[in-house]
């Protein structure tokens, strides 16, 4: 079920198909919420979702596996981009465009997405009890794949978010590490804080991470908020 709150409402968003779990939502560049879920990615319309990729036509490239687009990022030209358990789409102008292990990724299960301010593709591989290989930047014809050999906390990664300073930020199954250029560092202040499943950006800049309760990073000073702290 999505939810849509209102001042002091809350009620649910009507749809003609069922969902399954909702791995995530983001708004679109006309300021349209997409939804990504089990039965496919979803377009808040006239007041509903609608269905724009139903998950089978993601199907064939899942390996036999359930197909759920597991994330989303809205690029740059207004393009919607599409990670699921079968690879990396591409919805633009009604066009679905899908890309897997033959054209470059490292990974099929794409878990976790940014468009980067540059407008860089960024890619999540694996999931939480899952395996993965990295982290990639996706840069049309070009793929770079940062993975432990790099200096990665690991291979399974769930969560990618930008810095006000450009660092990406990346949340793997042992901790949160931080690239810059080609260097990786683990984040200190968070110890090896396991399986961050958020990292978003506020209007001030500051980082918020979703995982063992909540943290703030501002700047390179991160708090912890657990059930009943008051900040």
């Amino acid at each position: 079920i999505v939810m849509r709150v209102e001042g002091d409402t809350v009620r649910p968003v009507p749809r003609a198909t069922r969902l399954g779990w909702v791995h995530g939502m983001v708004q679109g560049a006309d300021g349209a919420v997409w939804v990504a879920a089990d039965s496919g990615a979803f377009r808040h319309d006239d007041d509903s979702l609608r269905v724009v990729v139903p998950t089978a036509s993601l199907s064939q490239y899942a390996k036999g596996t359930p197909s759920a687009v597991l994330a989303l990022a809205p690029g740059m030209d207004g393009e919607m981009w599409l990670g699921t358990n079968g690879g990396l789409a591409r919805v633009a102008d009604d066009a679905l465009e899908h890309f897997t292990e033959i054209d470059g990724l490292p990974e099929r299960r794409i878990g976790a997405m940014l468009v980067d301010q540059a407008g860089d593709l960024w890619l999540g591989t694996g999931g939480w009890n899952l395996g993965g290989n990295g982290v990639a930047r996706y840069l049309g014809n070009e793929i770079t794949t940062f993975a432990e050999a790099e200096g990665l906390s690991s291979k399974v990664v769930g969560a990618i978010g930008q810095g006000a300073d450009g660092d990406i930020w990346i949340g793997t199954a042992v901790g949160v590490d931080r690239l810059n250029g080609n260097r990786i560092r683990a984040v200190q202040d968070l110890g090896r804080t396991k399986g961050p499943k958020s990292i978003v950006r506020d209007r001030r800049g500051d980082l918020w991470l979703g995982a063992r309760g909540v943290f703030r990073c501002r700047g390179h000073e991160c708090q912890q908020f657990l059930e009943g702290d008051r900040s």
